[in-house]
């Protein structure tokens, strides 16, 4: 992906199904080029309503 982003070929990524460590990583390594952070969230499972919040606190959107 670094290729795509040193060629012009895109701008901006997002990432999907990825969990708060590769979320983390993808913010390092393109910085303000990683955009959206896209997963099921399942509202069944209380622990999961953090899930959102952290990719917002790196200004990430999340989409599920």
């Amino acid at each position: 992906m670094q290729q795509l982003f040193d060629d012009g070929v895109i701008m901006m990524a997002g990432v999907f199904s990825a969990d708060f460590v590769q979320t983390d990583v993808a913010h390092e390594v393109f910085g303000v080029r990683s955009v959206s952070v896209q997963t099921k969230l399942l509202l069944a499972f209380r622990c999961i309503w953090r899930e959102p919040q952290h990719p917002a606190k790196l200004g990430i959107a999340f989409l599920s």
